[in-house]
């Protein structure tokens, strides 16, 4: 790479002539002078180093590309919330003062739609007729199973009590069918934690199955857990009378209030429906979700959620071996200009980004939503669509925000002046607003959003210019 070889005159013409004026830096490609080849070579080298930074991160995104895409999700699933929520909340108020029948006033409805709730409301509309006939359906199944068990518990009782009888006692051996008819009976018992009752009597469940299991074989069990299976069993048989009896006055109230049956003839109308409320958890609404309208899209998309992460991870990587072929060709001062403004530039890239996706997103997307809810079109957003339009914004954003740096370079170079900047601030903000209309979406929300920081951002670089002090330029020649 280096060339020790390397002649230059400069040095001698300054020795032979003292009074000529030295420079204020010496050159520092005088002993590094490269070929074309030899810097195609370094270039090379570099940028294979930065793909294999990128390669790593890459790797160590697909790690983390689950979460990274349901963060992404984040604002338009927080946006799609309050649409819905804001839909909810008005419609219930359209339906009371059309004074139509609510299950409570549309105040006191909007409560449950508010956090901490978070419920939405889902009008249906049920024949009353249908619904006496499935709930008489339903009770009489339970008088019939609570029946049998009652019965099935009955003819246990007698064959649990001989099994404490002696050892020795032929009465005590049950034959095969006794025995199942025994494990049957055990198998009703509903197993409970004895520790969380405060009592030992309980079962648990796993003591229900191992009890069952010993009957089946005709092993004898310990009296006093016998004992216990025996009270456990008149228990449950009383649970089951009571509720055989409930469900007997059920079904003799449904014999009793069942609407008579409609003519061949005659037609069911939307009055003679009753309307109810179903109210669901509104994180499980499939609306808030972003949809993928084909089987290879969710694949892509933790491809590209993937490749951003690892971007992001490698950046240092590549950044360095970047830096370190171009900082080979800048004198000591340029670097230093490099070591200043390079912070800057980054933390007003990444404070355009961070505005945009913990602001201005939210901003944007109500006032889109809006829109839908005015013209009534229902919105399903696409996860793709929603990636690149993530990826986009920010992206815009963080361009745009260096335009304080922008403008301390133009300033520097001799192309404009404070003065300039003051007396045309006018045309700077027309300029500006086109600008954020060209980088953001077809929306007034975002090019708003994106001009007044911007407006702010270019006094700022007003004053970056003033009073940011100059520097001596390294080839100025010294005053006699």
């Amino acid at each position: 790479m280096s060339n020790p070889h390397t002649f230059h005159t400069d040095h001698l013409l300054q020795a032979s002539d003292p009074l000529m004026p030295r420079k204020s830096d010496e050159d520092l490609f005088r002993e590094s002078t490269m070929t074309f080849g030899e810097h195609l070579e370094e270039f090379r080298s570099c940028l294979f180093k930065a793909l294999l930074w990128l390669v790593a991160g890459f790797l160590a995104g697909l790690v983390v590309a689950r979460p990274v895409v349901h963060f992404i999700q984040g604002p338009i699933e927080g946006a799609l919330t309050e649409h819905y929520k804001n839909a909810a909340i008005e419609k219930l108020k359209q339906m009371e003062e059309k004074g139509l029948p609510l299950p409570g006033t549309a105040e006191q409805l909007a409560g449950l739609v508010a956090q901490p709730n978070n419920l939405l409301p889902e009008e249906v509309f049920l024949d009353p007729s249908e619904l006496l006939g499935q709930s008489r359906q339903l009770y009489g199944d339970l008088v019939q199973s609570r029946t049998e068990a009652i019965e099935l518990l009955q003819k246990a009782d007698p064959l649990l009590r001989r099994k404490q009888l002696p050892a020795g006692d032929p009465k005590s051996k049950l034959t095969r069918e006794e025995r199942d008819q025994a494990s049957q009976a055990v198998r009703l018992l509903e197993p409970a934690d004895a520790e969380i009752e405060g009592s030992k009597r309980g079962f648990t469940q796993e003591d229900l199955d191992r009890i069952v299991e010993t009957i089946k074989a005709g092993k004898d069990l310990p009296k006093d857990e016998l004992a216990r299976i025996v009270e456990a069993t008149k228990t449950q048989e009383t649970r089951f009378r009571e509720d055989l009896a409930r469900a007997r006055k059920a079904t003799e109230l449904f014999d009793s209030t069942r609407p008579p049956q409609r003519g061949p003839r005659e037609e069911l109308e939307r009055d003679d429906l009753a309307r109810i409320f179903l109210w669901k958890p509104i994180e499980s609404d499939p609306r808030i979700q972003t949809r993928a309208l084909g089987a290879p899209e969710a694949f892509a998309i933790y491809i590209k959620a993937s490749l951003l992460v690892g971007v992001l991870i490698a950046s240092p990587g590549i950044f360095y071996h970047i830096w370190y072929f171009v900082a080979a060709g800048l004198y000591h001062h340029e670097r230093r200009f490099v070591y200043t403004f390079g912070p800057f530039s980054l933390a007003l890239f990444f404070a355009g980004g961070a505005l945009v996706f913990f602001f201005v997103f939210q901003i944007v997307l109500r006032f889109l939503f809006t829109f839908n809810a005015w013209l009534g079109i229902g919105i399903e957003p696409r996860i793709t669509e929603w990636l690149g339009f993530v990826l986009i914004l920010p992206l815009g954003f963080g361009i745009a925000f260096q335009l304080p740096l922008v403008m301390l370079f133009l300033e520097r170079i001799g192309i404009f002046n404070v003065e300039a900047y003051l007396s045309k601030w006018r045309i700077a903000v027309l300029v500006i607003w086109v600008v954020a209309m060209l980088l953001t979406p077809p929306d007034p929300g975002s090019m708003i959003l994106m001009g007044i920081p911007l407006m702010v951002l270019y006094f700022g670089g007003i004053l970056l210019c003033r009073y940011m002090p100059r520097r001596k330029s390294p080839y100025d020649e010294p005053e006699d």
